[in-house]
C-alpha cells in the first residue's frame, strides 16, 4: 500500500516474518487505543502466535512500531 514505515518497524517485521498485509489487518480489525500520545492497535482476539503483535502509528498513519 501507500503506508510509510519507520526503519525500526521494518526491522522487526523482517526478523519475525511479518508482512505488510498482516500489519494492515491489525490496523483494520484490531482495537485502537492511546499509546503514549500515538494510536496503538491491539491484535484482534482471533489472532494467535506470530500474528498477535501490536502496531503503533503516528498522526499521519506511519507505522512507528510493531511489537509483541
Amino acid at each position: 500500500g501507500n503506508r510509510a514505515y519507520a526503519g525500526w518497524a521494518l526491522d522487526v517485521m523482517k526478523a519475525h516474518g511479518i508482512k505488510a498485509e498482516d500489519v494492515e489487518y491489525v490496523i483494520a480489525h484490531g482495537k485502537a487505543s492511546d499509546f503514549d500520545g500515538k494510536t496503538g492497535y491491539l491484535p484482534p482476539a482471533d489472532r494467535k502466535g506470530p500474528q498477535s503483535f501490536r502496531v503503533i502509528v503516528d498522526d499521519a498513519g506511519k507505522v512507528l512500531r510493531v511489537f509483541y
